[in-house]
């Protein structure tokens, strides 16, 4: 057999099979390394910051093992685990929470074991409850009741100033002393004082057509009737020491005018005020005539009366059965009849 040249290709095989079984590396050695992407190297560095475990392959919408979404999670916490949440009745930290009541509780600052409330809820906390408060006195329950306020002294004032105002009748309550006041059109009613001879009474009826009729008593009673055609039913009562009537306004005081008390001031001192009775039974009585046409009947029954008719028409009638009786007619046509009986009269 004619011997062939060997090609390289057999040589190369030759010299592979004698490295081989010189115990050699027949692996080609690289030309170059090749490069690492940047997944490759993330993945290379947390293989190695999670040496001491095992390595978990993050799903989607994880972040090392986190949802992303779950409020509260951050990025480096360990997977599967929740941080708890600390206790403040545990935990002797800094942390401040709110109470049930919205004050701010440090539940850092523990006294005894309760939670220390911080200024501010200090502040906010109620001072009282409403029925801690004083409870009304006896004369403001009664006093409102009418419309009326009652003051430090316990007096019941009522302010019937308003024009219209107190249509219905005004009665002041017992045992207080009162004041009432009446402006135009209004206590179209009665105004009547406390029957108690203690206290003392005064009804001002300033406001024209104001005040129907007035019934005056007490200790002192005083009935001012300034407003035109004021107090047109007139005024009666007993104050126990004084009652006192005064009827400026026109026209006023057109109903009879009665007093039954131990001094009785009355004056009828403006145009046809006082045009029916006006009778006084007192220790002593003073009646003062002196508007025109005023005093339609004077009368009195006292111990010692003084009647003065000082105007022109003044005194239709005048009667007098006091002890000391003292008749003065001094106005034109004034005194039309004049009847005396006490003891000592003089005119």
């Amino acid at each position: 057999m004619t011997a062939r040249p060997l090609t390289a290709y057999a040589l190369f095989g030759l010299l592979a099979l004698s490295l081989g079984a010189c115990g050699g590396d027949t692996s080609p050695e690289p030309d170059a390394e090749a490069p690492t992407s940047p997944i490759d190297a993330a993945a290379s560095a947390s293989a190695t910051s999670t040496s001491d475990g095992p390595v978990d392959t993050p799903r989607p919408g994880q972040v090392n093992g986190k949802d992303a979404s779950t409020p509260g999670s951050e990025v480096g916490d360990k997977p599967g685990k929740a941080e708890p949440k600390p206790d403040a009745s545990q935990d002797g930290g800094d942390s401040d929470s709110s109470d049930a009541s919205g004050g701010v509780v440090d539940a850092g600052a523990v006294d005894g074991g309760s939670p220390r409330t911080s200024d501010a809820a200090v502040d906010a906390a109620p001072l009282g409850d409403a029925s801690d408060a004083a409870a009304p006195s006896e004369c403001e329950v009664q006093c409102r009741a009418i419309g009326g306020e009652c003051t430090d002294d316990d007096k019941c004032v009522v302010d019937c100033s308003a024009p219209g105002s107190c249509s219905g009748d005004v009665v002041c309550p017992e045992d207080y002393a009162c004041e009432v006041t009446c402006g135009d059109g209004a206590c179209s009613g009665s105004v009547v004082c406390p029957d108690d001879e203690e206290v003392t009474c005064s009804v001002v009826c300033s406001g024209d057509e104001s005040c129907g009729a007035v019934e005056c008593d007490g200790r002192e009673c005083d009935v001012t009737c300034s407003g035109e055609g004021s107090c047109s039913d007139g005024v009666s009562g007993g104050g126990r020491d004084v009652m006192s009537v005064n009827c400026s306004g026109a026209g006023a005081c057109a109903g009879p005018i009665e007093c039954a008390s131990n001094n009785c001031n009355l004056d009828c001192n403006e145009s046809r005020t006082c045009q029916q009775e006006v009778i006084a039974r007192a220790s002593n009585a003073t009646i003062n005539c002196n508007g025109e046409y005023a005093c339609g009947a004077p009368s009195c029954e006292a111990n010692n009366c003084n009647i003065a008719c000082n105007n022109t028409a003044t005194c239709g009638d005048v009667r007098c059965s006091a002890g000391n009786c003292n008749i003065q007619c001094n106005g034109s046509r004034s005194c039309d009849d004049v009847s005396c009986q006490g003891n000592g009269c003089r005119r």
